[in-house]
């Protein structure tokens, strides 16, 4: 159960963060057009890095 739990919190984690930097992209584009290149190749390093510290197997 305690295995259930933790992967199911590390999903929602996950879905937050990526909804959350979602956001801030958008509102990057409308606040700010020519920094959301910027913006977005943030998101995609922490995305990438999230993964492999997610799935230490891959490495």
């Amino acid at each position: 159960m305690g295995c259930v739990c933790a992967i199911v919190f590390t999903c929602f984690g996950a879905a937050y963060g990526t909804a959350k930097a979602g956001v801030g992209v958008c509102s990057m584009g409308v606040l700010r057009p020519d920094l959301i290149v910027k913006s977005m190749l943030h998101r995609n390093f922490v995305q990438t890095a999230n993964f492999y510290l997610d799935n230490p197997a891959l490495i």
